[in-house]
């Protein structure tokens, strides 16, 4: 098995060595068929890079993003149970400053059951930016998300949800 290996490859080195001085120099692939070096040369040609995006275009995805709103009423409700099961806690918030004021009360509770804070309200990505960041500096995890997705759990937000329960 090593002969046969050092053999392909004196071979293989002697083909390559010996077409560098030719005219027409053939590309080997690995599987072993040599190519004309043209066809790479053509393809490569007609290869065309995509053009890059201008601020127009992330103005554009912005503005498609945001702003996140929600049919989701900002009130207070009573704890209530859902039969739907998550992958983790999570905790439903928007930017404003009763969810603000509502994160702070519970800190200590949503860093004792690892939530993921999901925010659905913000009007712009500036907003958002600051908000994430300002819960990332405190140990928590931000994700922004469509209120819709929660249209039919949640009777309000702010909103905890821990093992199937809704809280405030």
């Amino acid at each position: 098995m090593r002969r046969q290996f050092l053999a392909s490859s004196a071979i293989s080195l002697l083909l390559v060595s010996s077409s560098a001085f030719c005219k027409n120099v053939y590309v080997v692939g690995e599987v072993g068929k040599p190519r004309n070096i043209e066809e790479y040369v053509e393809q490569t040609q007609k290869t065309k890079l995509p053009a890059p995006f201008t601020s127009s275009d992330v103005q554009e995805a912005l503005n498609a993003t945001y702003p996140l709103e929600t049919n989701i009423p900002l009130r207070a409700f009573p704890t209530y149970k859902i039969d739907i099961s998550l992958p983790y806690n999570i905790a439903v918030v928007g930017v404003d400053r009763v969810s603000k004021t509502w994160l702070q009360q519970n800190y200590k509770k949503l860093v004792t059951n690892s939530v993921v804070v999901l925010v659905i309200e913000a009007k712009n990505i500036t907003e958002y930016s600051s908000f994430e960041r300002t819960l990332n500096h405190s140990g928590l995890r931000v994700a922004k998300v469509s209120g819709a997705m929660f249209e039919h759990i949640l009777k309000g937000y702010p909103a905890l949800i821990v093992n199937g329960e809704v809280s405030q």
